[in-house]
Order: C-alpha cells, then structure tokens, then sequence
C-alpha cells in the first residue's frame, strides 16, 4: 500500500511537472504572439503617420503654390498694364522665385506620396489643378474662377478620401 501511495504522490507531482512545463510553453507562445502583434500594429501606426504626414505636406504646398500663382499672375499682368509694350522676362523678379520655390516644394512632396491607387488619384487630382490653376492665373485664355475653383475642391477630395484610408 505504501508503495502504491508512493507511485501515486510520484505520478502526481509527474503530472504537475507537466502541467508547469506546458503552462510555461504557451505562456511563451502568447508572449511571442503579442509581441508580434504590438510589431505589426506599430509598423501599421507609423505607415499610416507618414503617409498622413505626406498627404497633408502636399495639401500644404499645393495651397502655397496657389497663393503665390495668384500673386505672380497679378505681378505680371500689372507690369504688362505698366509698360504698354512686350514686358523683359529675362530679368529676375522676386514673384518669379517665389512662385518657382513654391513650385519646387510642392514637387518634392507630391514625390513623397504613397505609390498606391489613392497616392496616384491626389497626384492625378493635382496635375489637373496644377493645369488649371496655370492657365487660370497667368495664360491670356481665358480660364473661369469657377473651373479653377473645382479643380482645386477636386484635389482637396482626393486628399481627404486618402486621409480616410
């Protein structure tokens, strides 16, 4: 009897022995599993920061480059009124820099976008703004506030439906 109640207190603490090592093997595997996950929500975060980061970057650019286009349209159209003649553009002005700086930012960003559909839809969005807005503002044709005013409400869409993926 004693040896039966030894065999049995040696099964016993046998079966406790293994229950302990497997509790341990899946605590294990559930702390891997959780740090992967963590890594994978992590990468998603930063992902998703940067392109938001882009988008808005572009968005801002793109407002910059509209506010000087505006201004050198009017710098210029105001020189041609002045000089009652063909107006040197060889001459470097100050709105020819600023404009060709805003220009220049908005170029930089718009390559930081994202090289997927809603990326190619805001870059898209803004070539046909970018068209207008110049036409708009310093081509002779004449090109309606209301035309550009779209395109401009076209491209800020595509940013804030890019936003919400």
């Amino acid at each position: 009897m004693l040896q039966l109640a030894q065999e049995a207190g040696a099964s016993g603490d046998r079966a406790s022995l293994y229950a302990a090592v497997i509790a341990a093997a899946v605590a294990v595997v559930l702390a891997v599993a959780g740090q992967v996950e963590t890594g994978r929500r992590d990468r998603i975060g930063r992902r998703y920061e940067r392109r938001r980061d882009a988008l808005l970057e572009v968005q801002d650019a793109a407002l910059e480059v509209r506010r000087t286009l505006r201004d050198y349209g009017a710098a210029l159209r105001e020189a041609v009124e002045r000089t009652q003649g063909p107006l040197d553009l060889s001459a470097p002005r100050s709105d020819d820099r600023e404009y060709s700086d805003a220009r220049a930012r908005l170029e930089v960003r718009t390559v930081r976008l994202d090289d997927d559909e809603r990326g190619r839809a805001v870059a898209e969005a803004l070539r046909e703004w970018s068209t207008t807005s110049q036409e708009h503002f310093l081509s002779s044709n004449e090109v309606p506030t209301a035309t550009e005013q779209v395109a401009w409400r076209d491209f800020n869409e595509a940013v804030a439906v890019a936003l919400r993926h």
